[in-house]
């Protein structure tokens, strides 16, 4: 065979070698696909069935959108494994030769049948998820249509897997996602602080950190660090995408002597605005006097600096025409007087013949010169009323508004007095036998009548009674239980002036019922590391002796036992107990306790010490009297001339049922020894005047009431005055009163009282506010809500104790609610925000774990 030959033989072979391994290409038929409830198919498996055997490694298959696209190879199906397809959409199958690119084609159809869902991503929320709306399926909580429908738009509130799913005949469908649910952190809410010199941040809960610009920016600054110069930051709380901000202002003014300068001014003076961390008083310790307030007469105010500063006295002297008597009496005509101002009006002009005076009842009137009082002047009173002098100086056009009294009186200067005593041993009251004390007298002249209490001595006395019968009698209801009068009522006619007339009653008592009580009174302000003096009167209802035991609870973080007499028979921490025994009849026993204020910062101006004294008598038969407690503020200045309601100020309608405990405390601050000093109480109209009882007091004293206005009258005090005598420069009173029956929740009790050192003019002191409220724990707890400042004007503050996290609503006068949050506490404190809304009343409903609460709130 020659080479040609050869040749032509291996290029034979090789041609069918070559025919064998690259064969032509066949696009076999494929099938159509059918796929339940998804439109993702995977079309790689329809490779084997077109190819039907031939090898892959020398056919490729590719799936395309048309024809014209597999006949030309062009835009293949980038992802054959997860085609998302249409129903009734063709696929295009292009089969070609490697080796060759000889090619075939052919096609097949995707169908889907039930219903086609959309799939939903997992979710990651804050709080909550709200589920959007479906094109078509539901929600469920279990696979297969099982469990609970989940309605469209439930919120999700907690991680779960949700499942969507749609019935079929033969094909149903499904579909599911988890939802993961993070909670979202609460900024503590930090009321803004104003101190001295430096704060140092308290700490926050892990998540939370201080910042010194908004949304977590700025540098971090860690809790426990001291601030030194005004500054605002925010605390920034996150958990994973969640987040939560607050932002508070820290004040830092340095220790400093505010120049305060006395003020004469020619009209009504505006108090200027201080500087920061100064406020008005108008008593060391009292509530700040606003900036911008109205001074319309001459007073002498305060100037304090809190912490950072001392306090100063600021005398405002208004109009260039001192006042000298603000007191006008006349004769009373049964209920009538006529007031004659002519006198009066002298004894203004009689330097100065260019003033003008007159008279009005109203300060608004005054202000106006409106409906001014005739110089003669009759009117319907009980016992005093309130009026306004306008003294104008012509001249100069200064003028002043005065506060004066108009005062009605019997003007006889005759008395009638005695004693209230107990027959101990059956043979009639005399000389030897025991008087009872707080025993209400009544003196009955015509269709007037006045009232006298006896002291600890049994005294009573009604002063300058009106002419004519006077009937006295006992009140029954102020008697003892089981008490019985053996006395009947006296007549006495009053027929001119300087009469003195003595009634004496005698009570008798054969029941023998037990009944001991004890009232806390504190005999001092607590005062940051100072002592503090305190008294337990042990009160005996019962006509036979009294023994037993009195135990005291107090806050032994605040304060530090340093003796009383007796000493306490028991002692642990915080509670104290006395035994005591041979309280006489209707006798009572005090008992000295002394404390020590701790030092800040465990103790704090504003803080609130709680004491709970209750006594222990075997057989007592009346259990309401045997609980007394007292809450005392904390403060770091303070006039020694105030009235403090025992209870507190906020009670439960519950304890508006029982009585309120009031003590007026006084000192002589002048330079000498006050001779007589008189207490004069007007009590509210939310108060029961029948029930009001003396209980005991300092020095010896003589008390009356006329209507709601009560007396107290310490004849021959001899009180020395402070800088010769500063612990026997003190005096106190305690009573006791009911609020009136239909006393509401959200009403405030006010009391006032003025205090008379001999003849100087009146020295006013706080009026103590009680107000009733609904509550799931007494008010005064340990839990105590406490809303300051009130009025307010853009933010005010929450202090509640032991108490995490608040839920507050704020409602106007109609009821509509203009803002509601969740509060958390820093410090039992937080700052909230009223900066959107008007001036006016409102009032805050806050509720915690430990109670509830509604306070009244003035927004300027």
């Amino acid at each position: 065979m020659n080479l040609m030959a050869k040749n032509l033989l291996f290029l034979f072979f090789g041609l069918l070698v070559t025919l064998s391994v690259s064969g032509q290409a066949v696009a076999n038929p494929v099938p159509d696909l059918t796929q339940c409830g998804s439109d993702t198919f995977d079309l790689t498996p329809t490779a084997a069935i077109t190819l039907n055997g031939l090898s892959p490694n020398v056919y490729s298959v590719q799936w395309h959108f048309t024809q014209a696209d597999a006949n030309s190879g062009m835009n293949p199906i980038a992802n054959p494994s997860a085609f998302t397809a249409t129903d009734a959409q063709t696929i295009w199958v292009r089969v070609t030769t490697i080796n060759t690119g000889q090619f075939d084609t052919t096609s097949f159809q995707l169908h889907i049948t039930g219903t086609l869902l959309t799939p939903m991503p997992d979710v990651i929320a804050c709080d909550y998820y709200a589920l959007p709306a479906l094109p078509s399926g539901a929600y469920y909580s279990q696979p297969g249509g099982q469990g609970q429908p989940i309605p469209l738009g439930n919120l999700i509130t907690a991680s779960q897997t949700v499942w969507i799913y749609a019935p079929g005949n033969d094909c149903p469908s499904e579909e599911s996602f988890l939802v993961t649910i993070i909670a979202t952190p609460v900024a503590p809410q930090m009321p803004d602080v104003v101190v001295c010199d430096n704060y140092i941040l308290p700490a926050l809960s892990s998540n939370a950190n201080y910042f010194m610009l908004p949304d977590g920016l700025g540098n971090v600054v860690s809790a426990g660090t001291a601030i030194t110069e005004t500054t605002t930051l925010y605390i920034h709380a996150q958990n994973g995408n969640c987040s939560d901000e607050s932002s508070f202002t820290i004040t830092i003014i340095e220790n400093s002597d505010f120049n305060v300068q006395d003020v004469s001014s020619c009209a009504p003076y505006e108090l200027p605005i201080l500087p920061i961390g100064w406020q008005y008083q108008y008593f060391q310790g009292a509530a700040p006097i606003a900036a911008g307030t109205i001074i319309y007469e001459t007073k002498t105010i305060y100037v304090s600096g809190g912490n950072c500063g001392g306090v100063s006295p600021m005398t405002i002297t208004i109009g260039d025409i001192a006042l000298q008597n603000n007191v006008v009496e006349a004769c009373k005509t049964g209920n009538s007087v006529t007031f004659d101002f002519t006198d009066f009006y002298t004894s203004i002009s009689a330097n100065n013949a260019n003033v003008i005076t007159s008279i009005y009842l109203t300060m608004a009137d005054a202000l106006a010169q409106s409906q001014q009082l005739p110089t003669i002047f009759t009117t319907v009173i009980d016992y005093q009323i309130v009026a306004y002098a306008r003294i104008e100086n012509l001249e100069t056009g200064c003028f002043s508004i005065e506060l004066i009294v108009l005062k009605g009186m019997s003007c006889t200067n005759s008395s009638i007095s005695g004693t209230v005593s107990f027959d101990a041993d059956g043979n009639g009251c005399d000389a030897s036998d025991a008087n009872l004390s707080g025993i209400e007298i009544a003196c009955l002249n015509a269709n007037t009548a006045i009232y006298a209490y006896t002291n600890t001595q049994g005294e009573f006395e009604f002063a300058d009674v009106y002419a004519g019968s006077n009937y006295v009698y006992v009140v029954q209801s102020s008697l003892p239980n089981g008490a019985t009068l053996t006395t009947d009522s006296q007549e006495f006619q009053v027929t001119g002036n300087n009469q003195n007339f003595t009634a004496d009653f005698c009570v008798a008592d054969a029941q023998n019922t037990v009944d001991t009580g004890v009232v806390i009174t504190s005999e001092s302000a607590a005062i940051p590391g100072f002592a503090a003096y305190y008294a337990l009167i042990v009160e005996n209802h019962n006509a036979l002796p009294s023994s037993g035991s009195l135990t005291l609870t107090y806050d032994e973080n605040l304060l530090d036992f340093s003796g009383s007499t007796p000493s306490p028979t028991a002692q642990s921490a915080g509670s104290l107990t006395f035994n005591f025994s041979n309280v006489p009849a209707f006798g009572l026993t005090t008992i000295p306790v002394n404390f020590v204020v701790s030092t800040p910062p465990t103790a704090q101006m504003g803080d609130i010490l709680n004491f709970t004294a209750t006594v222990s008598v075997a057989n007592d038969t009346n259990l309401t009297n045997n609980t007394s407690g007292l809450f005392q503020t904390i403060v770091n200045s303070y006039d020694p001339n105030d009235i403090t309601c025992h209870e507190g100020d906020l009670i439960t309608p519950d304890q508006a049922d029982g009585y309120l405990h009031y003590t007026i405390r006084f000192q002589n601050m002048g330079t000498a020894a006050a001779q007589i000093v008189r207490i004069e109480n007007q009590l509210s109209n939310l108060l029961d005047w029948s029930t009001f009882r003396p209980i005991a007091s300092s020095h010896n004293y003589l008390a009356n009431r006329n209507g709601n206005q009560v007396s107290f009258t310490f004849n021959n005090i001899n009180l020395p005055a402070e800088q010769d005598d500063e612990a026997g420069s003190n005096g106190y009173i305690v009573y006791e009163i009911k609020p009136i029956a239909g006393a509401q929740i959200g009403d405030t009790i006010e009391n006032t009282a003025e205090i008379y050192f001999d003849f100087n003019a009146a020295v006013v002191t706080n009026t103590a506010l009680t107000t009733i409220q609904l509550l799931s724990t007494p008010e005064n707890s340990a839990n105590a809500f406490v809303v300051y400042p009130n009025p307010a004007s853009g933010r005010f503050s929450v202090k509640a104790q032991n108490v995490s996290e608040i839920d507050m609503e704020i409602a106007d006068v109609r009821g509509a609610t203009v803002f509601a949050k969740k509060l958390s506490l820093v410090q039992d404190e937080v700052s909230v925000d009223i900066s959107g809304l008007t001036s006016g009343l409102y009032f805050v409903r806050m509720a915690s774990e430990k109670g509830s609460a509604i306070r009244k709130l003035i927004i300027r």
